[in-house]
């Protein structure tokens, strides 16, 4: 470890092998930070990336429905680097798409243990370390189902409105502390995960894009630098804010 990784700011994101969680590490790459990627898999791709880019960093695993993960993930950031200043809770998902007639207790709570308490764990355990170096900036991605719902989304709907509870009063609690938490809603982005629901036919591209004023597809990039504004000092005075990116759909 070079001796100016201390002096340099450090981020976390979470889910940062693949999607909106890798463009957001590079972004922060960019902008000089140290970066801890994190993901159940390891992501040498974007650490390459960040190397490249004459970036410091460094992967460490982490599966975020864990606790002791969370906690070991955040203990091992401080360790490497010193501090931890700010965490972007990225990782999530869905695990079941249909009715809510249809959605079963265990596919309800896998979808609240996913979003929520994962993102609860990180922010408690975040919070406790920035605390000790005299505060940190939390950037927790929600969803535009967070603000609006969404048919066959229920479980995932009610979990990404739970994290902009989450935020909103995390940052109250916390706003004489020199802590921040925000929250960003993107709408639809060109992930992978997204291209893969094209290719399989479950949604085209036209249909995709036309649901939005801009009518057209949000990018990882234009996510990623609205993560990096949350979490940087950009916005010194926003907090308990929901930052919505989604081509103007939530405004209908």
């Amino acid at each position: 470890m070079n001796n100016g990784s201390h002096t340099k700011r450090t981020v976390i994101v979470t889910g940062s092998s693949k999607g909106i969680g890798k463009g957001a590490a590079i972004e922060f790459a960019k902008k000089g930070y140290n970066v801890v990627v994190s993901g159940r898999k390891q992501a040498d791709d974007v650490l390459e990336e960040i190397k490249a880019l004459g970036g410091e960093a460094a992967f460490i695993k982490a599966d975020i429905t864990k606790e002791d993960d969370i906690i070991n993930l955040i203990d091992q950031t401080v360790k490497k680097y010193g501090k931890l200043d700010v965490l972007v809770n990225n990782a999530g998902g869905i695990t079941n798409i249909g009715p809510l007639t249809e959605t079963t207790t265990k596919d309800f709570e896998d979808v609240f243990q996913l979003n929520v308490t994962s993102t609860f764990w990180g922010m408690k355990y975040a919070i406790k370390e920035m605390l000790k170096t005299g505060g940190g900036n939390i950037v927790n991605v929600s969803s535009m189902v967070g603000i609006n719902g969404a048919k066959n989304f229920s479980s995932y709907s009610a979990a990404k409105h739970a994290v902009i509870g989450l935020t909103k009063s995390a940052a109250i609690d916390h706003a004489t502390q020199g802590i921040r938490v925000n929250a960003i809603c993107p709408g639809s982005t060109m992930t992978e995960a997204l291209q893969g629901a094209i290719k399989t036919g479950l949604a085209t591209e036209e249909a995709i894009a036309s649901s939005a004023p801009m009518n057209k597809i949000g990018d990882i990039e234009g996510v990623a630098k609205a993560i990096v504004f949350l979490g940087s000092n950009d916005s010194p005075y926003m907090t308990g804010s929901v930052l919505v990116v989604d081509g103007g759909v939530s405004a209908q």
